[in-house]
């Protein structure tokens, strides 16, 4: 029954959009972030090819494309990259960049009036997912009855409940943007630290293997 709804969440990109060069370093040494799944820590490495970029409104392409532009550590915005649906870009990283570098970049990005969150991606440390952090995450109450529990919750970490599922009742979906108490990992995690939720997780992008 979970499986069904991370399939339903979880956007699949094809893989020739998404695709990764060998010859750049895809993961840093930036420390190690981790989600929680089946009650176990999912560690990821930060991946220094590509970041998520998601906006307030639905914009054209060339909008778009036209304020990325202003940073220099993004590569050219190329528009199968934009997902218009999702308010979401997913632009390259230049090469070389080092870690401090990524992360002001990402601050740098959360500074405009326009954007509502960047975030990293990852690979996942034992398998080697490739996936991106939306500004999504997924959870599910223990005690449906309790709804006041993930209101207070989200008036205090300043994230946004966006609906309950219809067919799962303890299920819904929330929004953490750059004035959320942390993006949508730290807040899925958090949640889950509470020992109010059976599961509480990030909405990935999800883009395959790498080999």
């Amino acid at each position: 029954m979970r499986t069904t709804i991370k399939i339903c969440t979880i956007i699949f990109l094809l893989t020739s959009i998404l695709s990764c060069k060998k010859e750049t370093p895809l993961v840093s040494n930036c420390g190690e972030e981790y989600y929680y799944y089946n009650d176990q820590k999912i560690y990821l490495y930060v991946s220094r090819q590509k970041i998520t970029v998601g906006f307030y409104d639905t914009m054209t392409f060339q909008e778009i494309q036209n304020i990325l532009d202003n940073y220099t550590f993004l590569k050219p915005l190329n528009e199968n990259l934009v997902i218009h649906n999702k308010k979401l870009a997913i632009p390259d990283l230049v090469e070389n960049l080092t870690c401090n570098q990524i992360n002001l970049g990402l601050v740098e990005l959360k500074n405009n009036s326009k954007i509502s969150y960047s975030n990293s991606y990852f690979m996942t440390k034992n398998d080697n997912y490739i996936i991106g952090l939306l500004g999504e995450f997924i959870v599910c109450l223990k005690d449906t009855s309790q709804v006041y529990e993930l209101d207070s919750l989200a008036s205090a970490t300043k994230t946004i409940i966006i609906k309950q599922d219809k067919y799962h009742p303890c299920v819904y979906i929330l929004s953490a943007n750059k004035h959320s108490a942390g993006n949508a990992l730290e807040m899925a995690n958090y949640f889950y630290e509470t020992g109010k939720f059976e599961w509480a997780e990030p909405n990935f992008l999800l883009k395959g293997i790498l080999y």
